[in-house]
C-alpha cells in the first residue's frame, strides 16, 4: 500500500508540478515529408533573413512569444516571417562515420609515417590505405555538416505549444 502511495505521489508531481518544459518548439515543416525538424529553446542553429545579406547568422534560441508570432535569441527579437532559411546539423550517422574514417585514416598514415623508425615493415605503398580512408571522411563530414531549409510555398516554420492547460 505505501509503494502504491509513493508510486502515486511521484507520478503527481511528474505530471502536474513540473513546468511544460520541451513542450514548446520551433518546427520546421517540409512538403510531403512526415518527419519535421525540432529546434527547442537552447538549440543553436543558423538562419538567413528576408532582405539582409545572404549570409548566415548563428544563434541560440531563447524563447518563445506566441501572441507576436517571433522568437528571442541573444542578438534580439526575430518574426517568423523574417527568416529565409534555416540551417541545423545534419544527420549524426554520416558524420559519425566520416568521424571514423578520418581517425582510422590518420592514425595509419601516423604508423606509415613512423614505420621508418620502428622497423615495422610498411611499405612507401601502404600509405594509399590511410589516404584512403581519411578523404571521404573529410567528404562525409562535409556533405552531411548541416541541414538548409529554405522557406517559401513547400516549406513552412511554425512555434509549436503542446503545452495543457490544467482547468
Amino acid at each position: 500500500m505505501q509503494i502504491l502511495f509513493s508510486r502515486c505521489i511521484i507520478l503527481y508531481f511528474l505530471f502536474n508540478a513540473l513546468p511544460g518544459v520541451g513542450q514548446v518548439f520551433l518546427q520546421i515543416e517540409e512538403k510531403n515529408v512526415v518527419k519535421t525538424i525540432k529546434i527547442y529553446p537552447g538549440d543553436r542553429f543558423q538562419f538567413q533573413l528576408k532582405g539582409y545579406d545572404p549570409e548566415w547568422e548563428k544563434a541560440t534560441l531563447e524563447s518563445f512569444n506566441l501572441e507576436l508570432n517571433s522568437i528571442y535569441t541573444e542578438s534580439g527579437l526575430y518574426s517568423l516571417d523574417e527568416f529565409s532559411a534555416i540551417r541545423v546539423a545534419g544527420p549524426s550517422f554520416p558524420r559519425i562515420l566520416g568521424a571514423a574514417f578520418q581517425t582510422f585514416g590518420t592514425t595509419w598514415l601516423v604508423l606509415w609515417g613512423l614505420s621508418p623508425f620502428t622497423n615495422s615493415g610498411f611499405r612507401w605503398s601502404d600509405g594509399i590505405i590511410g589516404a584512403v580512408a581519411f578523404i571521404p571522411g573529410i567528404v562525409l563530414r562535409k556533405m552531411y555538416r548541416y541541414k538548409t531549409v529554405k522557406l517559401n510555398d513547400n516549406n513552412r516554420l511554425r512555434i509549436m505549444d503542446i503545452r495543457m492547460s490544467v482547468p
